[in-house]
């Protein structure tokens, strides 16, 4: 198995932005999509963190077989918003299936995002916005 260099959360924003579920990031699109980090401003926002790979086994020949986990927080005024579009990302994720994506350096294929943990509402933050999370694992591959 290749190593993937491309952070796995801007391969996901990639995929969430084609789907329509976000745009990328800029403080005046509707619905941005961050990595790595959640700007103060919009409110009404997705990020995408890596997380530590889950391990799936060996192979003889190349060692430990990983699967990427990806953490996708939203972030928004208001509760009811913030739920429908936890169920976009979602949907979108749960319907991920043989996806390729490619930049100039690496092509990875995506066979499938496995729901780790559905919806989960974290209540407000410290500025009185509502957030949600999910989390999935993916099976990934570099075909580079």
């Amino acid at each position: 198995m290749s190593v993937i260099w491309t952070p796995v959360a801007r391969i996901i924003r990639a995929y969430l932005v084609e789907q329509g579920v976000g745009a990328e990031y800029s403080e005046n699109a509707e619905w941005p999509i961050a990595t790595a980090a959640s700007p103060e401003k919009p409110t009404d926002l997705i990020t995408i963190f890596d997380e530590a790979a889950i391990k799936r086994g060996r192979t003889v020949d190349s060692g430990v077989l990983e699967d990427p986990v990806v953490l996708i927080e939203i972030r928004s005024r208001r509760h009811e918003e913030g739920l429908y579009k936890a169920k976009e990302v979602q949907e979108a994720m749960d319907s991920l299936s043989f996806w390729q994506w490619a930049d100039a350096s690496e092509t990875v294929k995506i066979a499938t995002a496995r729901r780790a943990r559905g919806i989960f509402p974290l209540g407000r933050d410290e500025n009185n916005n509502w957030k949600f999370n999910l989390e999935y694992t993916l099976v990934i591959q570099s075909i580079t």
